[in-house]
């Protein structure tokens, strides 16, 4: 059974906002796939450990390495 993600993020890029991490994903590689703007990662950023100021030199590669799953299934 598929857990509910419980947050939603916004774009870094366009600042849409009520994205689940998926939709974020998703959202990314549909209209912001080809841009180099170094970007805060609003999934990291919500994290505990997370760095609210790190922006990501390659965010679209950092989202798929590492939000290709969400975090609510292990927490």
């Amino acid at each position: 059974s598929d857990v509910p993600n419980r947050f939603t993020f916004v774009c870094p890029y366009c600042r849409q906002q009520n994205l689940d991490q998926e939709g974020l994903v998703e959202h990314c590689n549909k209209f912001h796939f080809s841009d180099p703007t170094p970007v805060v990662c609003p999934i990291c950023a919500s994290m505990p450990w997370g760095d609210p100021g790190y922006r990501s030199a390659n965010f679209m590669e950092h989202i798929h390495r590492r939000h290709r799953f969400s975090y609510d299934t292990f927490v």
